[in-house]
């Protein structure tokens, strides 16, 4: 059976997942069926069928695979949480700001590799910065700005529009573009190869997909994937800062609750 079957005959046994399947991009599908295999199992464990979650519990290796080595201490999906904190948009910019801002390159490029894999990203980075909820001085602000510099000066970064609940239709993408190239120098041309533009959202409703039309340089980009990427990349580099382990947690809650 194709995989797609597989997900329809799936969405018509537990509907709930039509859901979590429009969460996913196509680069996800993969990601997807393992997630459906977590889910399931829960699923059967709550609903009675202990012996059979039991025979069917997901190998640790296919979440590995998925979320990075996540049985581990300084995951951020085995710690506790904070369930009574609810993320906003600006709490996730200004977080991830803080965290990358003068970070270890490795960090950074991590986060840049997770967010757009299409771009060809240097082996290091140099004067690594990272401002959020940045205005343009023209009435808009940019959720999220990160520059750097290779070994040669070239200019890296990206330029990132956050979303939970809200729709991206109404940002001024171009202009928010304008001011990174003309501020910080990050050359953004529709040929560019240096920086990534984003918005990162919880789905890409139309509102979004109009605004994305109409400024074809930028791109749509899902939470879970973005973060999922994120996780492998900082577990392989052993990036287990507790307070950072603690906001991604927080971050995570927001984005599959």
């Amino acid at each position: 059976m194709r995989q797609q079957d597989q997900i329809n005959a799936l969405r018509l046994a537990l509907p709930a997942l039509a859901e979590m399947e429009r969460r996913y991009s196509g680069e996800d599908l993969g990601g997807f069926g393992r997630d459906v295999g977590v889910r399931i199992h829960a699923w059967m464990r709550a609903s009675g069928f202990e012996e059979l979650a039991a025979r069917t519990k997901p190998s640790q290796a296919a979440l590995t695979s998925f979320f990075g080595k996540s049985e581990q201490a300084g995951h951020p999906l085995s710690e506790p949480g904070i369930p009574w904190l609810d993320m906003t948009e600006v709490q996730a910019a200004k977080g991830l700001a803080h965290f990358l801002d003068g970070c270890n390159p490795n960090r950074m490029l991590a986060f840049l590799k997770a967010l757009d894999t299409e771009v060809r990203w240097p082996e290091t980075l140099y004067r690594v910065r990272a401002y959020a909820d940045q205005p343009t001085g023209r009435g808009g602000r940019i959720d999220l700005l990160v520059c750097a510099q290779d070994v040669s000066g070239r200019r890296w970064g990206c330029v990132i529009e956050l979303k939970f609940g809200h729709t991206g239709g109404s940002n001024p993408l171009a202009e928010y573009a304008e001011f990174a190239r003309n501020g910080h120098g990050l050359g953004i041309t529709s040929r560019s190869q240096n920086v990534a533009l984003a918005v990162v959202g919880l789905r890409c409703d139309g509102g979004t997909t109009r605004n994305l039309q109409k400024n074809g340089d930028w791109r749509f980009v899902h939470w879970e994937g973005l973060l999922r990427r994120f996780e492998r990349s900082l577990a392989e580099n052993g990036d287990v800062a507790p307070a950072f382990v603690e906001f991604r947690k927080i971050l995570w809650e927001r984005v599959i609750r």
